[in-house]
């Protein structure tokens, strides 16, 4: 019923990538955007328990050891799409585990993956940022593109509705 208490949240990866890869029983045209919540940068990040402390020493080891380097990323999610770009920009190649964020620090620290493509996540640290700018919310950490790769990839996270909603509807929802 789209009477403005039916009130969804989702994220980029459901409602972006997710109706391209299966058979869902929504897409894209099936929801009405109230507003943006939240939207954060990809930052490429790892644990001590790699011993990488740079994207230089990630970037070396991936060309050292083609395939020999683990990231996680669920198929068509946005850090595994991340990871494909990187792979693809960046000549290397790597392998994606399925997994996601709240998987990531511990495959890390338990050595079944080096990185993770997503949001910060407490306990890992940054080594560079999906972005073409550098990001306050990550000082110090490099662009991707100050490494040569015009990668920009960000997680966002909204409130939606039916889209049947009326307009007015949802204008009073986004003001509230």
């Amino acid at each position: 019923k789209a009477d403005g208490y039916r009130i969804g949240w989702l994220q980029v990866g459901p409602l972006a990538t997710q109706p391209h890869l299966r058979n869902l029983p929504y897409n894209k045209d099936s929801f009405k955007t109230v507003c943006n919540v939240m939207q954060a940068n990809v930052v490429l990040m790892t644990t001590d328990a790699t011993g990488f402390e740079t994207l230089d020493d990630v970037l070396a080891a991936a060309k050292a050891n083609p395939n020999g380097l683990v990231y996680i990323g669920s198929p068509g999610s946005i850090p595994h799409l991340a990871m494909l770009a990187f792979n693809k920009s960046f000549g290397t190649q790597m392998k994606g585990i399925q997994g996601n964020t709240g998987d990531a620090l511990r495959h890390i620290n338990g050595g079944i993956a080096h990185l993770n493509a997503a949001v910060p996540i407490p306990g890992m640290k940054s080594l560079a940022v999906f972005a073409a700018e550098p990001d306050d919310n990550h000082p110090g950490v490099p662009t991707l593109k100050s490494a040569g790769a015009n990668l920009e990839f960000s997680l966002w996270m909204g409130l939606t509705v039916p889209a049947d909603t009326p307009d007015e509807i949802v204008a009073q929802l986004d003001s509230a």
